[in-house]
């Protein structure tokens, strides 16, 4: 009998692509999956406020444009709006961190406490590496691969999932 493959806790993937090619999107359907089975999502965004983080999965969703959102809806658009809004209500374990300039000690610290608080994390989501506050380091790359590193403990310590955004 085989099992379906799955990511393993304690793992760090990281995910790199031009802007505008759907990392933001391609996270917050991973947290929306791990979401719907009940475990307990954190999201660190320093691209997007949590209200745009908020818009852009109700947008996905729905399969209505955000513009959308500001203008005359049509009945059946707003069909599909209320019955995103009531899906993604079921989804009351997604916690969104929009913390500007966040540090790797804020994540850590945030996700030991969410952890204390609730039990299992079941994905952490960053958005994104390069907008991260660094240490001082003689170089970027240096810098950013110590962030990596402490993302790569941070799984292996609380045994979920890191996903970490890159551009």
């Amino acid at each position: 009998l085989l099992k379906p493959k799955q990511i393993v806790n304690g793992s760090l993937f990281v995910v790199g692509a031009r802007p505008k090619m759907g990392k933001t999107t391609v996270l917050t359907e991973m947290a929306k999956n791990v979401s719907n089975q009940g475990r307990t999502v954190l999201l660190f965004s320093m691209e997007m406020t949590d209200c745009q983080l908020a818009e852009r999965t109700l947008s996905q969703q729905s399969n209505l444009n955000s513009n959308r959102f500001y203008e005359k809806l049509e009945e059946h658009e707003w069909d599909g709006l209320c019955n995103a809004i009531g899906r993604l209500k079921q989804c009351p374990n997604i916690w969104i961190d929009d913390t500007p300039a966040m540090t790797l000690q804020h994540i850590q610290s945030e996700s030991r406490k969410i952890k204390r608080k609730l039990g299992d994390i079941g994905f952490i989501g960053v958005d994104y590496l390069t907008l991260m506050q660094t240490e001082k380091a003689d170089r970027n790359d240096l810098a950013y691969g110590n962030i990596t590193k402490g993302l790569k403990v941070l799984a292996k310590e609380l045994n979920t999932v890191v996903v970490l955004l890159t551009q």
